[in-house]
This record gives structure tokens, sequence and C-alpha cells, in this order.
């Protein structure tokens, strides 16, 4: 499932913002689908279970003794229909598909989020409100006084963020 790294299909891209728009629509589609999917496979094995049971509640009531049951009572009946192994089989692949369930409805969740944060950015660049780390906007500031060469202000800016770092860090 590498196409569904919903862990990196959540980012976005803040120096591109209209490419991470346009993927919104088609991200969240194709994790709906999956969500839509689980959700079905889901109830396809809970209806399955449940006719499964009542398959098994009547062999054992037509034959107790082939499920060990000598005195036929409804507990002995569902005790004896939860441990067939065709229930607990069903039951694994239902607890199975459950578990994606619950991870597509967080990637569901965090494409809203995405969603969000998207329209808020928005918002913030329409407004003309920027955010720059400081040392980037004081080396822009240098540069321009200076007139560095580009590959003297981009070792001076690494030598800068570095030194950030150390006191920072």
């Amino acid at each position: 499932m590498s196409d569904y790294d919903w862990t990196r299909d959540i980012r976005i891209d803040p120096n591109n913002i209209l490419k991470s728009m346009w993927q919104q629509t088609d991200l969240f589609a194709k994790y709906a689908k999956v969500f839509a999917d689980c959700q079905s496979r889901k109830l396809s094995l809970s209806r399955k279970i449940k006719l499964l049971e009542s398959d098994i509640e009547l062999e054992i009531r037509q034959d107790p003794s082939n499920f060990g049951i000598e005195d036929v009572k409804e507990a002995a009946i569902k005790a004896a229909v939860q441990q067939d192994r065709r229930i607990r089989e069903i039951g694994d692949e239902l607890e199975e598909v459950q578990k994606g369930l619950n991870v597509w409805t967080q990637a569901i969740a965090g494409m809203e989020h995405r969603r969000s944060m998207l329209k808020y950015m928005t918002e913030l660049i329409s407004k003309n409100v920027w955010s720059v780390p400081d040392f980037i906007e004081q080396h822009k500031l240098d540069k321009t006084r200076t007139k560095l060469s580009e590959s003297d202000h981009l070792k001076q800016l690494d030598e800068t963020f570095k030194n950030k770092e150390k006191i920072n860090g």
C-alpha cells in the first residue's frame, strides 16, 4: 500500500501552497474511498458472522453430540458457537479490518486538518501576513549591504544557522 502513505500525504508544501490546494481534493477522495471500502468490509464480515452463528446454532440443535454437548441449554449453545473455529477466524479478520478502519479514520481526520491549514494559510497570505525565520531576514539585509556572491551568502547563512543551533540547542 505504498500509494497510501497518509503520513506523507497530509503534509503541506509551504513553498507551493497552490499545488497542495490542488492535491487536497484528490487526496481526500483517495482516503475516503479506502475508508468506505474498509467500512463496507467490516459490515460484510459482521453479517457473515451473524449468519454463521445462526447456522452453527442450528447444527448444534440438530446434533449436539457433534459439538460435545450433552445437555442442550442456551448458555452451552452460545459458548459452543463462540468457540467454533469458523467464527474465530472471521472474528480475527474482523479485528484486522477494524484496526485498518481506525487508521483510515485518523487519515481522514488528518486530511480534514490539512484542509483547515490550507484555508488558514491562504487567509494569512491574502492578508499579507508572512513568517520567515529572523536569521534569514537578517541575512537578506546583510547581503544587500555587503553585496556578497551567492555562494558566499549561502556559506554565511549556513554558518549563522549552525551558530543559532549551537546557542539554542
